[in-house]
């Protein structure tokens, strides 16, 4: 089959692919983009009234990540404000707290953060934390001064050791990061696999068993399958490239590994979902093909979970990870997937990961053709779904 053919047979999927590799990575990019959250409701108690506490108040208020709002005089009140989803975190400065602090009482201010939603609730405790961490840093700097002790030599007794910090790869931190590059994988497959791969070989199946033909017929057609799979492996990998490219000209996502390697892993990891789907279509039909897709859309979020990219290996159930990379390939893709583009992995390092992708795809591959063959030659009934 010519170039000029499978283009023309596969243009409706070749150009949506060609849409969905580019744009879906931006619009994720946009959406999750932001580096900082800001303007987190974030609700005060301020039982002292001292002119520290109401400086430290300021401090918050200035912040730019927090937006401050003042909730009357109890922590009961606070805290139905959180349940209400009215503000995420709420800061409760108790009774003589700035009398309590001159007495060397240890005063405490509790801070009250909202669990429910991971990102919202660190960043409002960082703040919070980071703001109070300075206010006590400067408290204590006053009161050694106040004791008749020289600014330099109090500065020296509250700092016996300085430590630096220094971020590796995304000093940012930023969210894209951390999922785009296996939610990039994550739809590749859940395209190629479940809208094109697995009709086209019910497809071809269906044709093949009803034809029932010759050696020389079969031969063809499997040229001509895999011709067609060449072409849309070639355009995922573009695509999914320009798309990430596009995405560290625009948002600064961080893409550092080789060209050719990029290609290799990913030309692997297609052949990998091409091994596992050439077995499961023996069992199918179109409409089983339907059902494949559901379960898929169904069963997602145990994909992303079981594939080490969220959650490490090491600390799954005992023999979890092995069942795991025996059924579906996206594990043994998806971390080295993210660690190649933000650590710009060699050669060395990613060699074992890409045998673990052929290693899987030659045994599944061994499976759909033994399956496919019996078939053939003794003519038994496949058990379509």
């Amino acid at each position: 089959m010519r170039l000029e053919e499978i283009i023309q047979r596969d243009k409706k999927w070749l150009l949506t692919l060609i849409v969905f590799c580019i744009m879906a990575p931006l619009a994720l990019n946009y959406v999750y983009g932001q580096i900082y959250i800001e303007n987190l409701p974030f609700g005060v108690v301020n039982l002292d009234d001292s002119s520290l506490s109401r400086s430290i108040v300021s401090g918050f208020e200035s912040h730019p990540g927090l937006k401050v709002s003042f909730y009357g005089t109890s922590e009961s009140e606070l805290e139905e404000a959180i349940k209400a989803k009215k503000i995420t975190a709420g800061m409760i400065i108790p009774d003589d707290f700035y009398q309590d602090l001159l007495k060397k009482k240890e005063p405490r201010i509790l801070l009250l953060i909202d669990g429910t939603n991971l990102l919202t609730g660190k960043n409002a405790l960082g703040y919070s934390s980071a703001i109070l961490e300075t206010f006590n840093a400067q408290f204590r700097l006053t009161y050694l001064e106040g004791k008749n002790m020289l600014p330099q030599a109090a500065r020296q007794k509250m700092a016996n050791f300085t430590f630096t910090e220094r971020v590796l790869y995304d000093p940012l931190l930023g969210y894209p990061s951390y999922v785009i590059y296996f939610v990039e994988l994550y739809m590749i497959q859940m395209f190629y696999v479940f809208f094109y791969l697995l009709p086209l070989l019910v497809e071809e199946k269906n044709a093949l068993f009803e034809q029932r033909s010759a050696w020389k017929d079969i031969r063809k057609r499997c040229e001509n399958i895999l011709a067609r799979l060449g072409v849309m492996g070639i355009t995922i990998n573009i695509s999914s490239f320009i798309g990430l490219g596009l995405c560290n000209v625009f948002f600064s996502l961080p893409l550092r590994g080789s060209i050719l390697i990029y290609f290799i892993f990913m030309a692997v990891f297609l052949l990998a979902l091409t091994a596992v789907s050439l077995a499961i279509s023996y069992f199918i039909n179109e409409r089983g093909a339907v059902y494949c897709a559901e379960i898929y859309l169904i069963t997602g979020l145990v994909v992303i979970l079981t594939s080490g990219a969220v959650w490490p290996e090491y600390m799954m159930p005992g023999g979890m990870p092995q069942m795991v990379k025996i059924i579906w390939p996206f594990i043994h893709a998806a971390l080295p997937f993210r660690f190649f583009n933000l650590k710009g992995l060699g050669w060395d390092l990613m060699l074992p990961y890409i045998w673990h992708c052929i290693l899987y795809a030659f045994c599944w591959l061994a499976i759909g053709i033994s399956l496919y063959y019996l078939k053939f030659t003794t003519g038994k009934k496949s058990y379509d779904l």
